[in-house]
């Protein structure tokens, strides 16, 4: 007389199909003598399991199509135990159900920090839905192609690259970052500029571009003067300067901030002055007397003497 008792030596559960309402279990089982049934369990917000459906058949695979569920609100984890023909049984491990995730993480931001001759710090910032799981730090070439240098693996939503060997006073770098989540979502940060070549230009709209760019420069910033008759169209006034230049030397600390474009009197060099800049660049004001050296030289002994 022969005795059956082996467990089936398999019992796998997957998921395929999934959709905001149901989706596709598969079952697989294998038994040396044979498989005679399927149950699919539930598990409950109390983390008891509870008997879902059976499936009575001798196959070693079967579908469950399951349906009215909920998936956008809740996920669903199963589990599957497998009988062979006098009752020994096996049992999965669990399995989670859940929508797939098609959102790419939400924030990617990349900022520069401790810069000295022989390297800076870049620290990137990431924020996902359901967490991340990766950085890549891109360098751009001299062809302006950007390669991956550097990638950390981590599920923080910071992660800092120490970045060495290259002398941002003598050179300028360009980097991004891009970030993913544990679905291959992924999401690029705005370029920053590190090195010396780095000056930026900020015009009287302010633009958050064009504050990062001030932000994560390393050289001065090139604040606009006086507003163009577009901007004063716009309902910007020259007294703007004051809250341009106020939130500048926030985000800029001890880098110093120029004003230039449309400085022509030394009334608008006295204005600057008082409106927070640290110096002043003269242009056109300058041209009439580019051939007259003694009459270059009065000109700009005036506008220096406005400054003081």
């Amino acid at each position: 007389l022969n005795s059956d008792n082996k467990a089936p030596s398999v019992a796998k559960l997957e998921v395929s199909n999934i959709t905001e309402t149901g989706f596709t279990l598969t079952a697989t089982g294998k038994d040396n003598v044979g498989i005679s049934k399927y149950e699919f369990y539930i598990k409950g917000e109390n983390g008891e399991y509870t008997l879902e459906k059976t499936i009575e058949s001798g196959d070693t695979t079967v579908t469950y199509e399951v349906t009215g569920k909920n998936l956008q609100q809740n996920s669903c984890i199963y589990k599957l135990k497998v009988y062979d023909k006098v009752g020994n049984s096996k049992e999965s491990s669990e399995l989670l159900v859940e929508l797939p995730d098609t959102t790419a993480p939400t924030v990617a931001t990349l900022a520069v920090s401790n810069i000295t001759e022989n390297g800076f710090t870049l620290t990137a910032t990431a924020e996902d839905d359901k967490g991340i799981v990766k950085y890549e730090f891109y360098l751009k070439d001299s062809d302006g192609n950007f390669n991956l240098e550097k990638t950390i693996n981590t599920n923080e939503n910071t992660a800092t690259y120490e970045v060495t060997g290259k002398n941002p006073k003598q050179s300028s770098y360009e980097y991004k970052v891009k970030v993913y989540d544990a679905a291959g979502n992924s999401k690029e940060s705005d370029v920053i500029s590190v090195g010396i070549k780095n000056i930026t230009e900020v015009s009287y709209y302010m633009t958050e571009a064009e504050l990062n760019g001030a932000k994560n420069a390393t050289g001065y910033v090139i604040m606009q003067a006086l507003p163009y008759p577009e901007e004063i169209k716009a309902g910007y006034t020259k007294e703007r300067l004051y809250e341009c230049l106020k939130t500048l030397h926030e985000i800029c600390g001890e880098r110093p901030i120029y004003c230039a474009q449309g400085i022509r009197s030394h009334e608008d060099v006295k204005f600057v002055k008082d409106a927070g800049a640290d110096g002043f660049i003269l242009g056109s004001s300058l041209f009439n007397d580019y051939d007259n050296l003694e009459a270059l030289s009065e000109t700009i002994s005036g506008f220096k003497k406005a400054s003081e």
